[in-house]
This record gives structure tokens, C-alpha cells and sequence, in this order.
């Protein structure tokens, strides 16, 4: 348009080559989807080329065309969205879409498609030329309404489903029935769902973000594990290194424990053997006052059978003798001792 001595202004976007190769393009690959031949003619074509054709090829036929039309109608809508499209091509589209005569279910949702592009644009448009009392340039508001019309009419006689009248099927009813429900609450819906699109440059950084935080995550935990093991590969000789010193520590704390086990052996066997010594003494000086008072012992053990009455005829345990060991006696038996409740070893025979 530049070279043209033209501003790109939307109103002389009639004058650019390249608007009008592109619609001219659009326009013949629709047209082409609806010149498309039948089953028989399919069959009959494969048959003359010397190649089987069956149900499956056209079904699979069948679905190519459908995604074919509904990515024409996306790519058209943007055009009408842009002011590359005029809007009676764009009333026109809508029309042969909806032809009472010759609408299929491919047709009608392809339709819905179409005003879910342009709907919302086109209520703006609308309100914002009644507000200022201007005409839109856009879809006017009765050939808006007319293609309202035409979505409520094809919905009631799908409703009714008289015999021999064209209908749709009961996912396409929906799909108007939402649209409709949609249009009334101003594509409130479809609002919402734009705002929640995201851009390529957005779900790009999402996914870096993502994989930082799982990065950081799993570097914490090889940083865990590695405080327990000694700081990991690098570390490896430190965290031998403080094994070894917690088995010397704990070797160190045994061995105290043996000393102060011994220490307290040998305190209780000097105690033991100064017990023994002052009984023995007792014991030589109780037997020489029986020699010397053996009548005083007699009358005193009559009192206390006496004062006892039935207690005292129980029979009395055996006394102990008492015993003195030697030194070397009594390192053997705490050896024994030590060797048997310390170290968890039986005693052999000689120690028994």
C-alpha cells in the first residue's frame, strides 16, 4: 500500500494485493469443501484407478473435510477481527451455514464456532455506534439479530424433531442452547476464558520456573543426605574420618565405664572383706561370752521365746558363715564378675 502512496489504514485495506490474494484463497478452499463427491462417486473413481475403496476411507474422508472447514472458519473469523473481512461476506458466511435447506451438523457448529470469534466484537461495535448515534460499519443490528434467529429456529426444530424435517443431533443442540445462554449473559464465559489463555512467552516461563523449583528441591536433598554421610563424594574421607572418631569416642567411653566398674568392685570387695573381718570378730567374742555366761544366753533365749509366743517357734534359716578371701582370691572372682556381666562371657570351669 506504501508503494501505492496509501496509508495502512483499515479503509484502504481494499486497495492491498495481498488482503485479496488471501481472501481469494480462503474463499476457494470453502468453496471446495462443499464440492466434495459422495460415497459411490468416491468408490467408483477408486475402482477405475485399480484401488479398493471402503467405508473406513470415506469416514476418514469425512473427518478431513470437518477439521478443514472448522480451521477455515477460525482463520476467517480472525480476518473479520482484524478488518480484513467485509461483513456482508462475513452475514453471507453465516447464511449458507445456516440454510434451512442444506444445514448438517458440520455446518451449525462451524457456525457456532464463527460467532463465538465474533460475536463479542460485534455487540461492542453495535452498542458503541448506538451510543454516539452512528451506523457500524461492522454486522449491522439486524442482520445480527437475523443470525440469532436462524440458531433458535434450526435449536426449536431439533426440539421437535417432526418427521421429515431437517434436524441436528443432541450434541449440536447443546452446543446452541450454551451459545445462546452465552450471548445473553454478553459472552461472559468466553471473556473468561480468554483472560485464562496464556501466551507462548508466559507457559515458556511457567516451565523454567517449574524446573528451577525442582532443581532447588533436589539439590536440598542431596544437601540432607550429604550432612549425614559426610558431605557426599567430596566429603567421602571426612565422613570416614568421623566414623572412626565416634568408635574411638565410644571405645574410650567403654573402657571408662570397665575402670569405674573395677573401681567400684574393688570398693565393695574391701567393704566385704572389712565386714567379714569385724563378724569373725563378733563371732569369737559371742562365742566367748557363751562360754562365760552360757546361763545369762539360756535365760535370755527362754525370755524371748516368751515375748515371741508362736513367731518365735517358726524354724529359722541356716546362718551364713562368714568367709575371708586373699587378694588374689578376690581379683579372680571380680575378674569373673566383670568377665560375666560386662563382656556377656560364661566363666570356664576353673573359675567356676
Amino acid at each position: 500500500m506504501e508503494s501505492q502512496g496509501k496509508r495502512a489504514v483499515p479503509s484502504n485495506l481494499k486497495h492491498c494485493n495481498f488482503r485479496k490474494k488471501l481472501l481469494d484463497y480462503c474463499r476457494g478452499v470453502y468453496e471446495e469443501i462443499f464440492v466434495q463427491d459422495d460415497f459411490e462417486t468416491l468408490k467408483q473413481k477408486a475402482e477405475d484407478a485399480g484401488k479398493k475403496y471402503t467405508d473406513a476411507d470415506f469416514k476418514e474422508q469425512l473427518l478431513k473435510r470437518t477439521h478443514k472447514l472448522f480451521g477455515n472458519i477460525e482463520f476467517i473469523g480472525e480476518l473479520f477481527l482484524c478488518h480484513l473481512l467485509r461483513s456482508d461476506t462475513a452475514v453471507s458466511i453465516f447464511q449458507h451455514l445456516l440454510d434451512r435447506g442444506c444445514f448438517t451438523d458440520d455446518t451449525v457448529e462451524a457456525a457456532i464456532k464463527f460467532i463465538e470469534k465474533v460475536g463479542p466484537a460485534v455487540e461492542e461495535k453495535i452498542a458503541s455506534a448506538a451510543a454516539e448515534g452512528k451506523k457500524t460499519k461492522m454486522i449491522s443490528q439486524e442482520d445480527y439479530d437475523l443470525i440469532l434467529k436462524d440458531f433458535k429456529e434450526i435449536w426449536d426444530v431439533s426440539q421437535k424433531a417432526e418427521e421429515g424435517v431437517r434436524v441436528v443431533k443432541m450434541r449440536i443442540q447443546k452446543l446452541i442452547q450454551n451459545m445462546l445462554e452465552n450471548q445473553a449473559l454478553q459472552w461472559v464465559k468466553l471473556k473468561t476464558a480468554d483472560k485464562d489463555v496464556k501466551r507462548k512467552d508466559q507457559v515458556e516461563a511457567e516451565i523454567i520456573k517449574k524446573s528451577q523449583q525442582a532443581e532447588q528441591t533436589r539439590n536440598q536433598g542431596y544437601g540432607d543426605r550429604n550432612d549425614g554421610y559426610g558431605g557426599g563424594r567430596g566429603g567421602g574421607r571426612g565422613g570416614r574420618n568421623d566414623g572412626r572418631d565416634n568408635r574411638d569416642n565410644r571405645r574410650d567411653d567403654r573402657r571408662d565405664g570397665e575402670k569405674v566398674y573395677m573401681k567400684k568392685q574393688g570398693s565393695m570387695a574391701s567393704n566385704q572383706s572389712d565386714r567379714t573381718d569385724q563378724s569373725g570378730k563378733s563371732n569369737r567374742n559371742r562365742r566367748g561370752g557363751n562360754r562365760q555366761g552360757g546361763n545369762d544366753s539360756a535365760y535370755n533365749q527362754n525370755k524371748g521365746n516368751d515375748r515371741g509366743g508362736d513367731r518365735d517357734n517358726k524354724p529359722r534359716e541356716p546362718r551364713v558363715e562368714a568367709f575371708t578371701l586373699s587378694e588374689d582370691e578376690l581379683k579372680t572372682r571380680m575378674q569373673v564378675l566383670f568377665n560375666k556381666f560386662i563382656k556377656s562371657q560364661t566363666p570356664s570351669e576353673e573359675e567356676k
